[in-house]
């Protein structure tokens, strides 16, 4: 049994959160923090905190629970950070853990994007996501990772340095990563990464159809989180041992 608790317990993932981890066996859920009811003291007790609250308060939390001589395993969804926040991060005496995205199927997303990116060199790549009217930041956090494990591929399989084009106004250069954002209705999430040569084109897709698969992610994080060695852990690590 895990005690847990939800930071940012009244924004749209930490209403979902609640409902899951609330009819979940395994957990105890010893506190949902809110604007409203914030006592940091009941959320410490907690043995893992699930934060998807935003950049401020993530910020807020990871401050107070640096402090603490053992503090508690952090999972965090926010987007929008900081370097300032992963400096501070780096540091933290507890687990830690970040991902832009939570859903096991972006997690194969990012792997299929690396491999793809290595082995397509000639092929041109873009990237294409759209979210709901609400969503704050512009272009997405997986978005950005996506672009930017292309990148890391792509250079490494060229030897020479890409760049992201945010938003193309212009004719296309050479070693560039597109990434196109649209915003409307209420869209959950859908990423796509195109990979274009002269003859033949591939895509790799996905499409949530709804915030509650990046809830059901963090839950499974959160257990698997809770046994691991004080660190820094990111998606590549949980989707590591699920391939093993």
């Amino acid at each position: 049994m895990i005690n847990l608790a939800v930071f940012g317990a009244n924004g749209r993932m930490g209403v979902e959160l609640v409902k899951l981890a609330s009819n979940d066996e395994n957990i105890n859920l010893i506190y949902t923090f809110t604007k409203e009811n914030s006592n940091y003291d009941e959320l410490f007790k907690a043995q893992v905190i699930i934060d998807f609250s935003a950049p401020a308060a993530s910020m807020e939390l990871l401050k107070k629970a640096s402090a603490l001589a053992n503090p508690p395993a952090l999972v965090v969804g926010t987007t929008g950070l900081s370097d300032e926040y992963f400096n501070l991060a780096k540091d933290y005496k507890g687990k830690f853990f970040w991902a832009s995205n939570t859903s096991l199927g972006v997690a194969i997303l990012n792997e299929l994007t690396k491999i793809a990116a290595m082995a397509l060199k000639d092929f041109d790549i873009e990237i294409y996501e759209k979210h709901h009217k609400y969503k704050a930041d512009a272009p997405s956090g997986t978005a950005l990772t996506l672009a930017n494990n292309a990148k890391e591929a792509r250079n490494k399989a060229l030897n020479k340095e890409h760049a992201i084009c945010f938003n193309r106004t212009q004719k296309r250069q050479d070693n560039e990563i597109g990434l196109v954002s649209l915003r409307g209705g209420s869209v959950a999430g859908y990423h796509s990464v195109g990979f274009y040569g002269d003859d033949e084109s591939v895509e790799l897709i996905h499409n949530a159809n709804s915030r509650i698969i990046f809830a059901k992610g963090a839950i499974k994080i959160a257990k698997w989180l809770v046994n691991k060695e004080n660190k820094n852990y990111s998606m590549s690590d949980f989707v590591k041992e699920l391939l093993d």
